[in-house]
């Protein structure tokens, strides 16, 4: 083990190593960045523009790889590097005119915020300039502009979730989302604290992989996740307040069919002409050529066309195109010094989408549905649903739902906030929102599982601490279980099937839970499978009632419900030998050259911890086994009280790209035991958690 004295010497070292590769810090820009032994940077540094320099390093260092698909794919170049395969993308990236809107977003931008691209993208090219030798795709990306982290808030925010019917990659976003989210007042806590839960889910692949950091610039202290090559952190904490998002139902993109008529198009009582511009599109072949395709793209008064069919022309219109300040949103988010301050921020609706939970040092909870809903003039949600009638100028909408008329809940009496993907009405208990008074095209309010399980959990809880807040991250009971159970058990144990009464005493004896160790898990996520390929989902108790309250009498078909739980265990028994598999013996981790046994729960049987597996297949077909593909990334458990937060956390997959790293694995292992570490927020926290440093000069 390293002596304190020691170590302060070999980062002395270290520092006066890099400062000879990346220059001598200037006075004039002292940013420093510090590097803990999980592969986080924290920079300090004295304004934006430094702060943002040394950050756009510390990502390119982290996750160059992904940050180079992410911008060639922003760009609509990213077929020029990898081939066809990028093509479709390219092409629905210039036809919503994502880049040459980028260009403009930038010419829009506040000098501070203009000025803290151009210094993000400065730092991203010194570290491009300084390690040119690289592979793939980031081999392709030869210099960053300032207009591309604002061409990728387009199409992670606006194309890629609220523009969910428009990619199939961006449908499996939406499909798997299954964020979390906890603010606890000081009256239910254990010590008077105000806590948040942070925990986001989402694919564990680009372009949905996040990372994490640590940004101090002068008073503002925000330590949180983002998407690799956005500047600012997008959900975290810091010193007096805190936020997490999940992704809501917020319908921000509309179908138009436009009849043909002539060379333009049928609009009201007469004919529009449609706006043209023509864009070269670059394709590698197989021979390694550049291949060049001329697209042009026609616009409707409604958006762009995407697609044409019998005499009609299919244009679609996306909520926030034209606002194009999110980024300033954030700063002054990250900057409110109370509630009154931080709506204020919120008020500017430069976000598309997403819930918003938000726990304050001063004792503040508070919740949000948010995001961008057009102010339609008629129809409900399945009226806008469909293809709506681009002739019809009644339909065209220009602006949006106001700020106070979104569903809010601000310091409930039940004491907490919550929200796992489900509906406003949901989001306290006692419920304080009326699902009669939300606007029509909304939302759809809707009832999941998990939601049930997170509802039960802190409703059931008492008061809470910054530990249980923790435990709470990594829960996987199972919320159908609890409602299956109390009728399928004692069906099982009374049946005359011996073979039925064995699985039942399997069942009798589960805890409900997907710990690793816990058998019986398996068992009950084959039967519930077959139950919904049979058309026998797994009843759901009244949705309105507290999930405390149990399960509800028995369903119809309970002989059938048997005949498949005999169905399951027999299937388990020909895959494993045993019809009391252990979690973790079928649910696994395997990554970063890690197989590791899972702790997280299915998201359709309502674990809180909760996400979705792929199949294992060998030659012989389905082994019975499956791969964690998509579950909590970045979790955080803060406290905030008058000497600042107190937090742990975790970022599951690490920080890096790079499988084999260390810090990598140690944290996919963390996530495994269910456990977090401590996260360092302070300067002393930092210092006595560096193990490298970096400092960065004014110019490359």
């Amino acid at each position: 083990m390293i002596k304190p004295r020691r170590r302060r010497l070999c980062r002395a070292l270290a520092v006066l190593l890099l400062l000879g590769t990346t220059a001598a810090a200037s006075a004039a820009d002292p940013a420093r960045i510090d590097w803990d032994e999980w592969q986080v940077p924290h920079v300090t540094a004295p304004d934006l523009p430094s702060g943002l320099r040394a950050l756009g390093w510390a990502q390119m260092r982290l996750r160059g790889d992904s940050i180079a698909r992410a911008y060639l794919s922003a760009r609509g170049t990213l077929a020029a590097c990898v081939g066809e395969e990028a093509l479709a993308g390219d092409i629905r990236t210039h036809q919503l005119g994502i880049p040459d809107r980028a260009r403009e977003w930038l010419v829009a931008q506040d000098p501070e915020m203009r000025a803290g691209l151009d210094a993000y993208a400065a730092g991203m090219n010194r570290w491009l300039q300084h390690h040119p030798k690289r592979e793939g795709v980031a081999a392709c990306l030869q210099t960053v502009e300032p207009s591309d982290p604002l061409a990728l808030v387009q199409a992670l925010l606006h194309v890629g979730v609220a523009g969910h019917s428009l990619a199939t990659q961006a449908e499996q976003w939406r499909e798997q989302r299954g964020s979390n989210a906890y603010a606890v007042a000081p009256a239910r806590s254990a010590d008077g604290r105000t806590l948040l839960l942070i925990n986001p889910h989402s694919p564990w692949r680009d372009p949905f992989t996040v990372l994490e950091q640590h940004l101090v610039v002068g008073d503002t202290n925000i330590y949180g996740m983002t998407f690799p090559g956005l500047p600012l952190p997008v959900m975290g904490f810091a010193q007096r307040h805190g936020w997490a998002l999940t992704f809501n139902d917020v319908d921000g993109v509309d179908l138009y069919a436009a009849t043909l008529e002539g060379d333009g198009y049928r609009f009201g009582d007469g004919t529009r002409a449609f706006t043209r511009r023509t864009v070269q599109i670059d394709v590698r072949d197989a021979t390694g050529a550049l291949q060049h395709l001329d697209l042009t793209v026609r616009s409707t008064l409604h958006g762009p066309v995407i697609a044409e069919r019998d005499g009609k022309v299919l244009a679609v219109r996306i909520a926030g195109l034209e606002r194009p300040h999110l980024l300033r949103q954030l700063w002054d988010m990250w900057q409110a010094p109370d509630m009154a301050r931080f709506k204020q921020a919120l008020a500017q609706q430069q976000m598309p989408i997403t819930n918003l939970v938000r726990a304050g040092a001063d004792g503040s909870i508070y919740y949000l549905f948010n995001g961008l809903s057009p102010r339609r003039a008629k129809g409900d949600r399945s009226f806008w649903a469909g293809v709506v009638d681009g002739g019809d100028p009644s339909l065209l909408w220009s602006d949006y739902v106001p700020f106070a008329d979104l569903p809010q809940v601000e310091n409930p009496p039940g004491g907490f906030v919550q929200n796992a993907n489900d509906g406003p009405t949901s989001a306290s208990w006692p419920t304080v929102l009326d699902r009669a008074s939300l606007p029509a095209t909304l939302t759809d309010d809707r009832r999941t599982p998990r939601g049930r399980r997170s509802l039960a959990l802190m409703a059931g809880a008492g008061s809470v601490s910054l530990s249980d807040l923790a435990h709470m991250a990594s829960d996987s009971g199972m919320d159908t279980a609890g409602l299956a159970l109390p009728w399928l058990v004692p069906a099982a144990l009374a049946a005359s099937d011996a073979e039925v009464a064995g699985l039942g005493r399997v069942l009798q004896g589960w805890d409900g839970t997907a710990t690793p160790a816990s058998r019986g898990g398996p068992l009950f996520a084959e039967w519930s499978y077959l139950m919904r390929r049979a058309g026998m989902p797994v009843p759901a108790a009244d949705i309105q009632q507290l999930p405390a309250l149990g399960g509800r009498d028995e369903p119809v078909g309970v002989p059938r419900a048997l005949t498949i739980l005999r169905e399951a265990g027999r299937n388990l028994h020909k895959r494993f030998g045993r019809v009391d598999v252990a979690w973790g013996d079928a649910y696994r981790i395997r990554r970063a050259g890690l197989d590791l046994p899972s702790p997280v729960g299915r998201d359709e049987l309502g674990a809180f911890n909760a996400g979705r597996y792929q199949p294992v297949r060998d030659a012989g077909g389905a082994t019975g086994r499956f791969d964690l593909v998509d579950a909590s990334h970045f979790i955080a458990a803060v406290a905030f009280g008058p000497s600042g937060p107190e937090a742990q956390g975790l970022l599951a997959y690490g920080n890096k790209d790079d499988p084999s790293d260390t810090a990598t694995r140690g944290q996919l292992t963390l996530f495994s035991q269910g456990k977090l570490r401590a996260l360092s927020f302070t300067n002393e926290d930092v210092a006595a958690a560096s193990r490298e440093v970096e400092q960065m000069e004014m110019n490359p």
